[in-house]
C-alpha cells in the first residue's frame, strides 16, 4: 500500500491541476493555474506579506513576485508597503470589491466540490492529517 500512495499523490495532484485548469478555462477567467493558486491563497487570507504567500502556496519567492506582478498589473491584487518594515509588502485581493471575486469564488467552491464529491468530513480530515505527517516527516513543516 505504501509503495504506491506517493504515486497516487502525484497522479492526484496533476489531476487537480488539470482539472483547475479546464474549469478556468470554461469560466474565461483568464488567468492560469499558479495565479489561481495565489488569488485562492489571498481569497483564504487577505492581506499576506510575499512571503506569507510564498510559504502558504509551497512556491519560490522570486516566483511569487513574479506571479504577484502579474495579478498587479492586470489589476487583480494591490500591494501596498508596510510602514513600519518597508521590505514587507502585504498584497490585497481588489476582487473582494470587483465582480472577479465572484468568479474566482465560484470556480473555488466547484473544483473543491467536485474534488471533494462523495469524500465525507471524517476522511478528509483524516487524510488530510496523515498528508501533514507525511510532509512533517520528511522534515518540512507546515
Amino acid at each position: 500500500m505504501v509503495d504506491n500512495i506517493f504515486i497516487e499523490i502525484y497522479k492526484t495532484a496533476k489531476a487537480y491541476g488539470s482539472f483547475v485548469n479546464k474549469q478556468l478555462q470554461v469560466a474565461q477567467s483568464c488567468i492560469s493555474y499558479e495565479q489561481f493558486i495565489i488569488l485562492n491563497s489571498l481569497l483564504q487570507q487577505n492581506g499576506q506579506s510575499q512571503i506569507q504567500i510564498s510559504i502558504h502556496v509551497e512556491r519560490d519567492k522570486s516566483s511569487v513576485t513574479r506571479i504577484l506582478d502579474t495579478l498587479e498589473n492586470r489589476n487583480l491584487i494591490e500591494r501596498k508597503v508596510n510602514k513600519e518594515d518597508r521590505r514587507n509588502i502585504r498584497s490585497f485581493n481588489k476582487h473582494f470589491r470587483e465582480q472577479g471575486a465572484k468568479k474566482t469564488k465560484k470556480i473555488v467552491k466547484e473544483t473543491d466540490g467536485k474534488t471533494l464529491l462523495n469524500i465525507d468530513e471524517v476522511t478528509f480530515k483524516r487524510f488530510k492529517n496523515s498528508l501533514i505527517k507525511i510532509t512533517c516527516n520528511l522534515g518540512h513543516n507546515l
